[in-house]
């Protein structure tokens, strides 16, 4: 869902999006192979999260080096009341 919404983002990178999209799948698919098969869950583990942990991580350093650029964030906050006018 957070993948869904941040690859139809427009101040967010449409790839960071794509990419928590197949996080969210790989986790999905490391859960129910846990349940369906503990033996091979153990071998798969920590494979399977590899994804979530590259996406998220992209996500972390994109937020921390680009940011929010003002500019391009003042006709999101309008419709919230935090109008950089005031």
């Amino acid at each position: 869902m957070v993948g869904c919404l941040t690859a139809r983002s427009t101040f967010l990178p449409q790839l960071i999006g794509l990419s928590l999209i197949v996080a969210g799948a790989c986790s999905t698919v490391n859960t129910l192979i846990g349940i369906l098969l503990p033996v091979t869950a153990g071998k798969l583990f920590p494979w399977s999260l590899l994804p979530g942990f590259l996406a998220e991580g992209n996500l972390f350093f994109w937020l921390i080096l680009a940011g929010v650029i003002p500019g391009r964030m003042a006709g999101h906050s309008v419709g919230l009341g935090l109008s950089p006018e005031k």
